[in-house]
């Protein structure tokens, strides 16, 4: 059973990891191929 404390942390780390990946695809190094669902991510550069 997961605490309060940890699903906060989770969250957190959750919303970071989706802000780098949205820079990375700004600054051009990642780009998603596919649908959302059965698709990948391919880094380019």
């Amino acid at each position: 059973m997961i605490c309060q404390s940890e699903s906060e942390s989770l969250k957190e780390k959750q919303k970071k990891t989706e802000e780098n990946r949205r820079k990375l695809r700004i600054a051009g190094i990642l780009l998603r191929i596919g649908p959302a669902k059965g698709g990948h991510w391919e880094i380019i550069k």
